[in-house]
């Protein structure tokens, strides 16, 4: 039935499409694509039979053939299909797209899931910046809560735990209520989260100033403590992390995010 209703679309010529992509994007079969992938005579080959599967995914979504949540399936099995270093093939094929559709390539990247975002934007690679650039500010603030609440999702988990430990897990209790151990956490997540504030800061002020605006829906109140904004003010007086203070210094004034931007220098008293 999906079939029919994509044969039906004009903007998507399923005659020019390879049945093995067909399969992937309309199916969900991504075994014929993936063989197909694998018999490729060079990277170059295989670059364009992803660059075909993202096309094919990116029209179907915008002519409504399949939902978002679909297009975020298919994009993550696309994802999987790459098996270059860093996804650097998958960025080649988006950014072909780019090139020719560029609202078809942000309409992809924004049905993206926050968990695929997590996935494949990873720090410090061409492809995390990409998905960047082409996300809407909401995803990307989405995505920074998620980071920020791991943390707290796992010590929370540690805390609802606890009454069902016996006397035998003593010692398992105590390791992983270790002050030390729970820092570095706390730390590597800060890190991540600090990465990936890097590439919304490259991304340009436009993008920044949109960013900070969607992180502020957050906070119930303009100056109620949350995860995120605690994890954000500690990479900027604590780490000193330079994509934390651009945050900071474009967030809307209220009075304890004045008294943060004293504190960094940013504004004077």
């Amino acid at each position: 039935m999906a079939l029919k209703l994509v044969e039906a679309t004009p903007n998507l010529a399923l005659a020019d499409v390879g049945r093995q992509v067909r399969a992937l994007v309309i199916d969900g079969k991504p075994l014929p694509l993936a063989r197909q992938i694998m018999d490729a005579a060079n990277e170059a080959e295989r670059i364009d039979l992803l660059t075909g599967a993202v096309r094919v995914c990116s029209q179907a979504l915008t002519t409504k053939a399949i939902t978002p949540t679909k297009a975020n399936l298919r994009m993550r099995q696309i994802g999987a299909l790459d098996g270059s270093e860093d996804n650097t093939n998958l960025l080649e094929a988006l950014q072909k797209l780019e090139e020719s559709s560029p609202t078809e390539c942000q309409a992809v990247i924004c049905s993206l899931s926050v968990t695929t975002i997590l996935n494949l934007a990873q720090p410090d690679t061409g492809l995390g910046a990409f998905i960047v650039e082409n996300c809407t500010p909401k995803r990307l603030a989405s995505v920074a809560n998620t980071i920020a609440g791991t943390v707290y999702i796992s010590d929370r988990h540690l805390k609802e735990k606890r009454g069902n430990f016996s006397e035998e897990d003593a010692p398992i209790r105590h390791i992983s209520n270790d002050p030390e151990i729970k820092h570095s956490r706390q730390k590597a997540v800060r890190r991540r989260l600090g990465k990936f504030l890097d590439l919304v800061v490259e991304a340009g002020e436009e993008s920044l100033g949109e960013f900070a605006l969607a992180i502020t829906s957050y906070q119930h109140e303009p100056d109620e403590p949350s995860i995120l904004f605690d994890t954000i003010c500690r990479l900027a007086l604590e780490d000193g992390r330079e994509s934390a203070i651009d945050v900071i210094n474009a967030l809307p004034e209220t009075p304890k995010i004045t008294a943060i931007k004293i504190k960094l220098g940013l504004k004077d008293e």
